[in-house]
């Protein structure tokens, strides 16, 4: 009887969790109706204008950047020929429902879960995936941030399945398509780079295989050619700082940023593993501890990567977060840690609103983590009104015969979708300011005052 009242608790549970995140898949449908075209995204198309495609692609790599793949898919981007903005408004849900796709054909892969639980699953590990997002607006619906940042979890997530389908002794396709997915993810991004070299430099570690080492051979090249791009090094600013102050300030960065990731995982981690208890004790039960410390730890090569750039907590950490939060649950659960108990704290935390503890330039410290801004948005915003001003900037720019344009400031910006606005006049100018100027062929274009 017991036993009977405990699993209908846990179903009434799991419901409503799962109604919670099919509601915020469909709450940023909404939101995508109303998602606009911003900053990179027309200087990619600037750059494609100007030197063509492939000009584009050996310009940016020459003097921006090692992403061969990322920034060659954002050069494509059709701002100059799409007048009804419908990419920002398609774009975005394709990601997410190609996300829950790959995530449920794991389930169903490695657990042999039907079709529909495989999806509910999905939906479940969709929202702790948004939850701890550091920045949705930048991750999920802007162009050119979506493309780097949340297309190669994707690719990374069909990699493990494809993985898995050829360890299970399944057809040479799998092969080939696991090759092309490790050259297109490591040019993506590059802490997703790291974090893959970790793990299939693991996974020959586990099994020696010519197979295993092809793809390892295979990241390792494509690793040299994204990260030793002559664009990343003009990128890098020069330090004067003493060298004992430069590796301090190192030091500083990687330990804040080590904090901010291991909180916010505890906050959370209660409540991911009373909903994945199940699956996580199954991983547990087939895997060997040392190698999920192992596992685990590859997450700090990335960070120390960062550290090393003394580049705080960023987009760039979202991915880092996913892998180190995920495997910290594997490990909490197999030390036997009774942290599901605490599920009800995980779930306070995630209504509360952002904890702004820090100065504005260190923002990127503070605590999110996003419901109350959802919520927020769809309760108080004026997205159609974010919009329409946006469009009606981009009309006076087009229609302006000057070469210096002043344009209203925007007056509703939306947490969720991504915006940064323009210098006003008089002011430095910004990077949002050069780009636009740049693809409109403008000597200036700022806001008013």
């Amino acid at each position: 009887m017991w036993m009977a009242e405990c699993s209908l608790r846990m179903k009434v549970f799991d419901r409503i969790f799962l109604a919670l995140a099919i509601t915020i898949f469909v709450v940023f449908g909404y939101f995508s109706f109303f998602n606009v075209y911003q900053t990179d995204d027309y200087i990619f198309s600037f750059f494609t204008r100007k030197f063509g495609f492939l000009g584009a692609v050996a310009d940016l790599y020459l003097h921006w950047g090692g992403r061969y793949f990322g920034y060659s898919l954002n050069l494509l981007n059709p701002v100059a020929i799409d007048t009804q903005n419908m990419l920002p408004k398609v774009y975005p849900m394709l990601l997410m429902v190609s996300f829950i796709a790959v995530v449920a054909l794991n389930f169903r892969e490695f657990f042999k879960y039907s079709l529909s639980d495989s999806v509910k699953k999905a939906f479940l590990f969709f929202f702790f995936y948004t939850v701890l997002l550091l920045n949705i607006s930048e991750h999920y619906f802007w162009i050119t941030g979506s493309t780097v940042y949340f297309l190669p979890v994707i690719f990374a997530g069909f990699l493990l399945f494809c993985l898995k389908k050829l360890h299970d002794g399944r057809e040479k396709v799998w092969l080939y398509i696991s090759l092309i997915l490790i050259v297109l993810a490591i040019g993506n991004n590059e802490i997703i780079a790291l974090i893959l070299e970790g793990l299939l430099m693991a996974n020959f570690h586990f099994r020696k295989t010519k197979t295993n080492l092809l793809f390892l051979v295979v990241s390792t090249i494509c690793i040299l050619i994204s990260f030793l791009a002559p664009g990343n090094f003009g990128r890098m600013a020069e330090n004067t700082d003493p060298l004992f102050i430069l590796w301090l300030k190192r030091f500083v960065f990687f330990a804040v940023d080590l904090f901010h990731l291991t909180l916010k995982s505890i906050l959370i981690l209660p409540l991911f593993v009373k909903v994945f208890e199940k699956e996580l004790k199954e991983i547990i039960a087939n895997s060997c501890r040392k190698n999920l410390i192992l596992l685990w730890g590859i997450s700090f090569v990335p960070i120390v990567f960062l550290a090393f750039l003394m580049n705080g907590i960023g987009r760039q950490f979202e991915n880092i977060m996913i892998y180190y939060f995920v495997l910290s649950s594997v490990l909490v659960v197999s030390f036997h840690v009774d942290f599901k108990k605490f599920w009800w704290i995980s779930a306070l935390v995630l209504l509360v609103p952002r904890i702004h503890i820090f100065p504005d330039q260190y923002s990127h410290f503070d605590f999110n983590f996003n419901l109350y801004d959802i919520g927020n948005d769809l309760a108080k915003t004026d997205l159609a009104k974010f919009e329409d001003q946006v469009n009606d900037r981009i009309f006076r720019i087009q229609s302006s015969s000057k070469d210096s344009v002043v344009v209203p400031k925007i007056s509703v910006v939306p947490k969720v979708l991504y915006f940064d606005e323009l210098s006003a006049l008089g002011e430095p100018k910004s990077y949002t300011n050069d780009q636009l100027e740049k693809y409109f062929k403008k000597k200036s274009i700022t806001t008013e005052k």
